[in-house]
């Protein structure tokens, strides 16, 4: 399959679209063996039955991503695939998508905000431990754990 589009434009406006339908936002937290011992990510994905689309979608984030094949035991459902991306190129993707979101615009909005802080986390040598390092760390930290919980009310379809 192959979608010719005229303008980088209307690559976007097809993304938006994709994602407002099948599309979700998430903000993720592990635990890790540093000490701050936490570690947030930005997602981005998608999960439909057309590998096809996945790729169009792939090739527009820079082809960066994964698509993965999630099979099901129960023979009556259908093969689906999935698609995700990472911080680093959701960082490049997000805000050239942004303006043609409609329903995911205000999961959008709080994952670019979200972004903002991983990126001054990394910029700012991420997790060194500096005179106020740590206070400033966990501040950050309750900003983005705050965030998570918001996108997730978000996701459930509690927009407040």
């Amino acid at each position: 399959m192959q979608i010719n589009f005229k303008t980088e434009r209307e690559r976007f406006i097809w993304l938006a679209a994709m994602i407002d339908s099948e599309g979700w936002f998430i903000i993720e937290c592990h635990n890790v063996k540093r000490r701050s011992n936490k570690s947030y990510h930005a997602k981005f994905g998608l999960k439909i039955r057309e590998k096809e689309i996945l790729e169009i979608i792939k090739e527009i984030c820079l082809n960066k991503g994964n698509i993965r094949k999630i099979e099901f035991d129960n023979p009556k459902w259908s093969t689906i695939y999935s698609y995700d991306l990472n911080t680093k190129t959701l960082e490049v993707i997000l805000p050239l998508v942004y303006p043609f979101l409609i329903a995911k615009k205000n999961q959008a909005k709080i994952l670019l905000e979200a972004m903002d802080i991983l990126k001054e986390l990394r910029i700012s040598g991420g997790y060194r431990w500096e005179k106020d390092g740590k206070k400033n760390i966990e501040k950050k930290h309750k900003k983005l754990q705050l965030l998570k919980e918001k996108i997730n009310k978000c996701n459930r379809g509690v927009n407040k």
